[in-house]
């Protein structure tokens, strides 16, 4: 039940029951369809997909940014660099910084687009996390990224996020053996 409630089909309601939420057959079909990409091995169209998403939204982050929105991310900053000892809770501060800085784009559907992507971020996050000297990077390339939003500069929102991202797929195909795109 909990994993159906991650994934946006029920509500788990203490005292109260669980109860389907509206559009399960959606959230179902829109999981699965991720998961079988990620099962065929395309690790890639995770990473081109956060690209997309995650640059693409630069533009509405930096313009709709409230105070509230930049103090969040700076807030889930300071969770992710306090929890560097705790693997797995660094893991949960990351994604919420990311989503922190989906949420400032004031527009819920890119709010939900990355939550969908979130959960198979985490498989990835978990695994390239591990490396040695991935988490300092990542939390030197987060301080830089929120500066760039508080600072409502998105040239160098953009240019820190391309550096995380390619950062982060170099060491997906270093370490991971990823075949190139269109091998199966």
């Amino acid at each position: 039940m909990r994993g159906l409630a991650l994934m946006g089909v029920v509500d788990i309601r203490v005292g109260d029951g669980t109860y389907v939420r509206k559009g399960a057959n959606e959230a179902l079909s829109t999981t699965r369809s991720l998961h079988d990409v990620l099962m065929r091995g395309n690790a890639s169209k995770i990473l081109q997909a956060r690209q997309i998403v995650e640059i693409g939204a630069l533009d509405a982050v930096v313009a709709n940014a409230t105070p509230e929105n930049v103090r969040e991310i700076e807030r889930t900053l300071g969770k992710a660099k306090a929890s560097v000892d705790d693997f797995l809770q660094f893991i949960e501060c990351d994604l919420e910084f990311h989503t922190a800085i989906m949420r400032a784009t004031e527009n819920e559907i890119l709010v939900e687009m990355y939550r969908i992507l979130r959960k198979y971020l985490r498989e990835t996050t978990v695994e390239i996390s591990q490396i040695p000297g991935v988490i300092d990077r990542s939390i030197e390339l987060h301080e830089q990224l929120a500066r760039a939003i508080k600072e409502r500069n998105v040239a160098a929102a953009r240019r820190v996020t391309r550096a995380h991202l390619r950062d982060i797929e170099r060491l997906v195909n270093i370490h991971f053996a990823l075949q190139p795109e269109g091998a199966d």
